[in-house]
């Protein structure tokens, strides 16, 4: 019994050594170590965020996408803070931490210890990468570095949420003897509680401002931003801009008037409705320097007992006088300072209008011309295209008052925009033989020299009253041809055998073209007052490429011309597509060109053409739209693209995989290029009047060579706008 006793514990014993040995297996699993960023500082920059770390599967997978992982952000003041730059890494327990430096989409190609100092630069991005104790576990960080803005420009400033300047150069410091002083001007009411805000182009500067009185030489004491300030006339209003980084400093300085403007800002007509005059021309102190400004109103706009005259003063303590003058007076007129409630006025007219400010004894005069028109126009003709030979539908034109019987019609035809092209019989390039104002599409053509044109033949005998136009139709409608042919006229050495005789005779496409395309507008005479109103031009295309297709806007129903004028180069004017009529299944990306024309206006309203482009034409996506992230951005952008020298543009979007824009624009905008600063051009030594820019590419003109050119236009109107597939190679 005792010899089985021992066997038994024998046994138990061992089971039990098993299990104890097993246990300790199952209880020794080895323990991953952490490799993790706590904190981080860079030459003195701590880090507020830790980004999330990049594994290293992540890093060396070649797949993963590095340019979007996470990162961290830090700003330096100057590159001293950039040069041999302490790095300070917090990790966890046991691990160390090592830095390289890439860009945002590479790594780095080698990591040094964190005890060695870095040198980096702006938009460097810096990577630590943190290794467990046993190096087993590695983890990557990285953080943007940016040297903050040292900019301290000015843009402009407002008071009291006016706008009242424009910036002159600053100097670094205040009283400087080369700090220039610019001029603004507030109303008395304004000066006594003025909120002065500075634009700068930095959003990260700061600004703060100081007032002197006149003749003082006392030091400024510059106040926050939202203290109101007391302004004298005659003040000098200091600006200091400190820039992002702290260091730099800019000083601007402004003589301030006040209760000296004698401008208006809003001048409107009142009558069966109310209408704004935009173009109100240019003021001045003399009466016979007044650039004249203008107003176009149909004759039934005004009532029976004249237009009501509403004038908003630029000050409102300033005195107004205004009378009215007949079509022939262009003397200095009489101010009796009794405004009259109304006037009735006959085409060419004008108004008279004489601004006097309470301050500094400035007085300035305005001059308006008034036309009145046969009517308005309610619908105009509209733009179409076909393939050669098809029946084009009827253009028309609707007026309102209703036709009766009173109104006579006359269409026009036109090759271009510019004038003849060779066709119409006539086989020289007006381009070559008559000097045109390249880009007068809103007057037509100029006619520079008449005389050049061969005399006899058919274009004199079937001109009328435009140049370059032939009257092609009378009554409300005209149906157009479509039955060009498409080869050149004779006496071409190419495609001299057209393959059906042209109706009329001898009108023949463009050579090289696949389209042939016209404009047509009409004319509208009152037979008892004649008085005349003209149409929008619509644009005809007869297309011999069944693979090429058009789309037209139709702008008419669009509002197409900024109403309140333009200040600064690049400023936008857009136009709203939302609710635009584009047709079921509209595909703006099989488009490749875009043909568009814009007639310019100075500021003063006055219509102005130059040998040069003179606006930006832009399409837009509403910002967080899926069409905006589609296209990868807010807009389509084409520089100094409208009328003049050339209207056909490649159709290309920056983001567009083929063809134009992704998808349809929810607005369709333009903006103005030239230089407000030149103000307004001188005449032209010829003629006396407003230059065309028609003597301004030639140095041995009389006009000097480069004078017409960069001129700021106030005013853009939209005239056509049209796209195009690309024709058949």
């Amino acid at each position: 019994m005792k010899t089985n006793t021992i066997r038994i514990f024998a046994v138990v014993m061992v089971m039990l050594f098993a299990f104890t040995l097993v246990t300790c297996v199952d209880q020794t699993v080895k323990y991953k170590q952490k490799a993790e960023l706590l904190s981080l500082t860079i030459g003195g920059v701590g880090i507020e965020t830790i980004p999330k770390p990049i594994t290293a599967a992540e890093w060396g997978s070649e797949t993963f996408g590095l340019a979007g992982a996470e990162f961290g952000r830090a700003s330096f003041n100057t590159e001293v803070d950039t040069t041999e730059a302490r790095i300070i890494a917090g990790v966890n327990k046991g691990s160390k931490a090592e830095w390289g430096i890439a860009t945002r989409g590479t790594r780095p190609g080698f990591f040094e210890d964190i005890r060695v100092p870095a040198t980096f630069h702006n938009e460097d991005y810096i990577y630590i990468k943190v290794t467990s104790d046993d190096n087993e576990t590695i983890s990557y960080y990285r953080v943007y570095t940016r040297l903050k803005a040292f900019v301290t420009d000015l843009n402009s400033i407002s008071i009291n949420t006016v706008r009242v300047g424009k910036a002159v150069d600053g100097e670094p410091e205040w009283d400087k003897p080369e700090l220039d002083s610019s001029e603004i001007s507030i109303t008395i009411g304004e000066a006594q509680s003025a909120l002065v805000e500075a634009v700068t182009y930095d959003p990260n500067a700061t600004v703060r401002y100081a007032a002197i009185r006149e003749a003082s030489a006392e030091e400024p004491i510059f106040s926050a931003p939202d203290v109101p300030l007391v302004l004298d006339d005659q003040d000098t209003l200091y600006v200091e801009v400190t820039a992002e980084n702290t260091i730099d400093k800019s000083f601007f300085k402004f003589r301030v008037d006040v209760g000296r403007m004698a401008t208006i800002g809003s001048l409107k007509f009142h009558g069966n409705k109310e209408q704004e005059i935009y173009g109100k021309g240019l003021p001045n102190d003399d009466w016979n320097n007044v650039t004249a400004g203008s107003f176009s109103t149909a004759k039934g706009d005004q009532p029976s007992g004249g237009f009501g005259i509403i004038i908003e003063k630029d000050e409102p303590l300033a005195t107004l006088d205004y009378v009215y003058l007949p079509g022939g007076s262009l003397g200095e007129p009489s101010f009796s300072g009794s405004n009259p409630a109304t006037i009735t006025f006959n085409s060419n007219d004008s108004l008279a209008i004489r601004v006097k400010a309470p301050n500094g004894g400035v007085s300035l005069y305005y001059r308006i011309k008034i036309t009145l028109l046969a009517g308005n126009i309610v619908e105009h003709p509209k733009s179409g295209w076909y393939m050669r030979g098809a029946t084009a539908a009827p253009l028309s034109v609707v007026l309102d008052p209703p036709d009766t019987g009173q109104y006579s019609y006359k269409w026009y035809e036109a090759d271009s925009w510019y004038g003849v092209y060779g066709r119409h019989g006539y086989t020289v390039d007006e381009k070559a033989n008559v000097s045109c104002v390249n880009g007068g599409p809103g007057q037509y053509f100029y006619l520079v020299q008449p005389d050049v044109i061969p005399s006899g033949g058919p274009l004199n005998t079937a001109q009328a009253d435009e140049p370059f136009a032939w009257t092609v139709g009378t009554g409300t409608t005209y149906t157009p041809l479509t039955n060009w042919v498409d080869a050149g006229p004779p006496g071409v050495t190419a495609n001299t055998k057209p393959d059906v005789v042209p109706t009329p005779p001898n009108v023949y496409f463009l050579q090289g073209s696949t389209n042939e395309t016209r404009y047509y507008w009409v004319e509208i005479t009152d037979n008892n007052t004649g008085l005349t109103v003209v149409s929008d031009r619509a644009v005809i295309i007869t297309e011999t490429d069944a693979n090429t297709e058009h789309f037209i806007f139709e702008l008419s129903i669009l509002p197409r011309k900024n109403l309140i004028p333009f200040i600064e180069k690049g400023e936008l004017y857009q136009i709203d597509l939302t609710d635009y009529p584009f047709p079921d299944g509209f595909d703006p990306s099989k488009y490749e060109i875009c043909i568009v024309h814009a007639q310019y206006f100075l500021p003063d309203g006055r219509p102005w053409t130059q040998n040069w482009t003179h606006g930006d034409l832009h399409f837009g996506y509403t910002e967080g739209s899926a069409s905006y992230r589609t296209n990868g951005g807010p807009l389509t952008w084409w520089h100094n693209n409208m009328g003049a020298n050339s209207g056909s543009v490649p159709l290309q979007a920056p983001h567009a995989a083929q063809g134009g824009l992704l998808l349809k624009p929810d607005w369709v905008g333009f903006a103005p290029s030239g230089d407000p600063a030149k103000g307004i051009p001188p005449p032209d030594p010829i003629t006396g009047d407003l230059p065309k820019g028609i003597y301004s590419m030639d140095a041995k003109d009389p006009y000097p060579a480069g004078v017409a050119q960069g001129y700021f236009a106030g005013f853009i109107e939209l005239l056509e706008l049209r796209f195009q597939t690309a024709p058949a190679k």
